[in-house]
This record gives C-alpha cells, structure tokens and sequence, in this order.
C-alpha cells in the first residue's frame, strides 16, 4: 500500500483555517466574534513574522475583530507568572503535586503559597501586562525582598553588583576602549533593546522577590543575546542585595553538584552553556534532580535560575527515547519542561526600530551592528547584544 505522510501544518494553515472555523461557527449561531487569539507553542521565523504582521491587518480590517498572537514568548510567560504557577505545576510537574491530587481544581487548592497581597498588589499581573513590559520596579523590591546580604553569608555566590558582565561570560562587542591614555581599558556593551522574551524573565524575577523560586532557561543559537538578556535581568535584583552564583571550577558540573545543596535563599544561581552541567555524562542527571529539589523545596528559596542553551542541546534532552532505549536525561527533560524558552534570532519590526533609534542617539556599536544586519533584522547575531 501507498506510504501516507503527515505534515505539521504551518503557522499559515492553522491561522487561517482556525479563524475561518470560528466566523462560520459563530455565524451559525448567532454569535460575533470581538476578539480572536491565535495559540501556537513555538516561535516564529522572519518570513513567518512577516506574513502574520500582514494577515493580522487583514483580518482585523475584513472581519472588524482584534486579533492576537500567544507564541511560545507569550505562553511562557504566562506559565511563569505568579497566577501561572499553579497551572504549570499541575500540567508540566505532575511528580510535585501532592499524591491526593486528581484534577487541576485539587491541584489549585493544595497549590503551593501565594505571595502577600500587597506584593501582588505591585506585580504585574500574568493577564494585563503593560505595553512597556514588566521591569522590575526599585520600590517593589525595597518595600517586600526578605533580608539579604547577612542571610546569605554562607552560601554560594557572590553579590550581583560585584560581577561584570564579562565574568559572566555576556560577550563584549567591539574592541576594547578607554577614555584615558594609559591604564587598564574598558570593554563595553551596546544599548540594549528589550524583546518579549525580556517580559517573560522579568515576571520570573517579580515571582522571586514574591517568594517563589523560579528557572528560565533561554534557549537558541550562538551570539544571539541569550546570556546578555539574563544579565540585564538581575540588575535590578542587585538592589535588595541578591547573590549569584557562577559554578565553574574546577569544572563546571563538579562544582555544581558540589555547591547546590548549600545554596540560600535571594540566590541567582548562573547555569550559562547548562549543557556543560546538564550534559555531564556523569554528574547531569544528579544536577537536574538538586536544581528540582531546590526549587521546589518552599523552605529553601527564593532562588532564582537563570540558564541558556543550545537548540541542539534542548531539543536532545527533552526528546522522548524509543520504545525500549535507555532514557538518559529523563531529569533533565523533567527540569526543563515548562521553563525554557527559544530565543529569536532576528529583531522583530518594533525592536529594529528601537535600535535604530539608539544609533541615531549615539549608540556606536549599534549603528554598526545595524549596518552589519544589512536589513535582515539578525543584529542579536553579533557580540555582546
């Protein structure tokens, strides 16, 4: 008999077959459509990015309806958000929930705790986030971190505002520089231009000044901007005096697997190129299971995980094995479910034009970077952005 072969529709197929379903169905019963929303759990390409920009329009214009776009930015950061949480732990960690828990409505009420009020009160909320994202606020951390410096004495890591981004392995852009003539120069970065995905780990940092340990891993290609958007985002934990923690020697998963158990809480704990800890042939699987144990472990946090990875990487460790095979990352793919998220690899139209408009204001290594992109939007591709 004929080989039959199924084909994943695309991001066009089921945008337009999905809306067209909805008008008829509504048609049919009476109903009008005010307002559609297009869920899809991945991110799109530049081309894919071009034509919904366009059908949207369309759409909107044709049918006078709004329409929107839940990506994979947007789910995630949904999932991670305060009044996410319960909803990811049910569906993404059914292991965490405790044994009595039949249904999602048991698992929302035997949930973990809920920050105070009056933080929550200051967080953005996982529903009506603000057009200009949800950075963290200085008075949101003065008025409800939990002491810190003192607290934290005797665990890993050392305070935010004590590393540089080079230390942390952000990559510089341009050459070296200094104002003065003689003395030791300074590197530098670029303007930085904050993309959705900066939205999703900024409501990860609001969940742990909240109380509630949170891990984000960034996940895409190489050189474009994952380690630098974790860096931009713990600055502002700086200011109520968090701690981070870079395991790295004298290797990195031995360090780890060292350290992890004596971490305290207000901790970001720094897992950049996480395949060198996850991937350990030796020591991965038991990382995987600390890093969960931290983070689920109300009493030890908040702890805030910060991580990036290849393409490659994630999609080895979470791939299901065959039938019969060995399941070698089967931790790994359990950490990682519901907390990664894929970096995009181009500026999308908004954020081109927020460079653009940091080179006209005297960005120099902007402008270059946007010259070097020739138009292509692939400016995350060079240094240190």
């Amino acid at each position: 008999m004929p080989a039959v072969g199924v084909t994943r529709p695309t991001t066009r197929q089921v945008g337009i077959g999905s809306l067209a379903s909805g008008l008829k169905a509504a048609a049919a019963n009476g109903y009008t459509i005010e307002r559609w929303i297009l869920c899809i759990p991945s991110s799109m390409d530049g081309p894919a990015a071009h034509w919904w920009d366009g059908w949207k329009k369309r759409q909107e214009e044709t049918h006078d309806i709004s329409v929107e776009l839940w990506d994979e930015t947007e789910l995630v950061r949904r999932l991670l958000s305060p009044t996410g949480d319960q909803v990811r732990r049910a569906y993404y960690e059914p292991f965490t929930m405790p044994a009595a828990s039949t249904n999602l409505g048991e698992a929302f009420r035997q949930g973990g705790h809920s920050p105070p009020e009056g933080t929550m009160a200051l967080l953005p909320q996982a529903s009506g986030l603000p057009d200009e994202g949800p950075e963290l606020q200085p008075e949101a951390i003065g008025l409800y971190a939990t002491p810190s410096a003192a607290g934290n004495k005797s665990g890993p890591g050392t305070l935010i505002d004590q590393w540089t981004p080079y230390d942390l392995e952000v990559h510089p852009a341009g050459p070296a520089m200094s104002r003065a003539r003689s003395g030791p120069q300074q590197r530098i970065l670029p303007g930085y231009v904050r993309r959705e995905h900066d939205h999703v780990i900024a409501e990860a940092v609001n969940a742990a000044v909240a109380g509630q340990s949170r891990m984000v891993v960034l996940v895409g290609s190489s050189s474009t901007g994952k380690t630098r958007a974790c860096w931009e985002a713990v600055q502002p934990l700086a200011k109520a005096g968090w701690r981070l923690w870079h395991p790295f020697d004298p290797t990195r998963a031995e360090a780890a697997l060292a350290e992890l158990e004596h971490v305290r809480p207000q901790t970001v704990v720094w897992l950049n190129e996480a395949q060198h800890y996850l991937g350990d042939a030796r020591a991965g699987e038991q990382i995987a299971a600390a890093v969960h144990s931290m983070l689920t472990d109300p009493g030890r946090g908040p702890i805030l995980v910060l991580g990036t990875l290849w393409s490659e990487y994630a999609r080895k460790y979470t791939a299901l094995p065959a039938a019969g095979n060995a399941d070698p990352h089967s931790r790994v793919r359990e950490l990682l479910a519901g907390r990664t998220l894929t970096m995009p690899e181009i500026f999308n139209t908004s954020a081109l034009s927020a460079a653009t408009q940091l080179a006209k204001d005297g960005d120099q290594l902007l402008a270059e970077a946007l010259t070097r992109a020739s138009g292509s939007g692939r400016v995350g591709l060079d240094p240190g952005c």
